[in-house]
This record gives structure tokens, sequence and C-alpha cells, in this order.
């Protein structure tokens, strides 16, 4: 069950301190691309520019997308997020980020587009072609 507190990673932030991740997933996004998230808690806020994140739930040892975005400066975009509150209530538990690094063959602004079109979140509009002709 979540709580209204955020939990104890979440509070570095007030100490000025990154809270750490819990753990690093890999996702695809069905075409040729794989992409490292670190996962973290829901209400935390990780620093970053260039990033896209993702509200999701866990279910079976995988992480379901309920919604998917990018940042140029991620801890700005995700306070106060007009999605969140909403993800919560789907069961969103965690926030997963990825970072592209100077290897990355896809930069935030593509590998968001792909992964929405890949995985169709539910709060996402934007880029999700199948919420777009289902008129949702």
């Amino acid at each position: 069950m979540l709580s209204n507190r955020p939990p104890a990673n979440s509070l570095l932030g007030l100490f000025g301190l990154a809270p750490i991740p819990l753990a690093t997933v890999t996702g695809s996004d069905g075409i040729d691309t794989r992409y490292r998230f670190d996962v973290y808690g829901i209400y935390d806020r990780p620093s970053g520019v260039n990033a896209v994140y993702v509200f999701a739930r866990q279910s079976a040892q995988a992480y379901e997308p309920l919604y998917i975005g990018r940042a140029e400066i991620l801890s700005e975009r995700l306070t106060g997020h007009e999605r969140l509150s909403e993800a919560i209530m789907l069961g969103a538990a965690h926030l997963l980020v990825h970072i592209p690094g100077p290897r990355d063959r896809i930069g935030f602004e593509d590998a968001e587009r792909r992964l929405i079109s890949r995985f169709g979140p539910p709060l996402n509009v934007q880029h999700n072609a199948m919420r777009s002709f289902l008129g949702a």
C-alpha cells in the first residue's frame, strides 16, 4: 500500500543529497535499441539533464509504464508534475530514469517517442498512436 508520506530515500533531497537508485533495469523500444533505467521510489527527485522518465507500477517482476516523459532538467520537471497523482492512483510506485550517454545512438527526445509508441502508457496521449486513433 502506498503511503502519503515520502520514503526515507526521498528525504535525502532535503539535505542536498541525491536519492540513490533502488535498482537498474533495461528495456527495449521494440525497434533496435535497449535503454538502461535507474529505478527510484515514485517520490524521489533525482537530478539529471536530457532524461527520459517513467512513472511505473511493478507486476510479476516487470515494470509497467503508466506515463513516459522527457525532461531537459529532470528535478524541475518532476516537481509538481501534472500526471503524478493520476499515476499513483493507477498503482505507480516507481520512477524509472534513462539519461542517454555520449555513446547512445538515440537521444532523449527520440527515446521518449519510441518508448511511448512501444508501450502505449495509459496516461500518455502525445506520441501514442493507438490512444489518438481510438480517440482516448
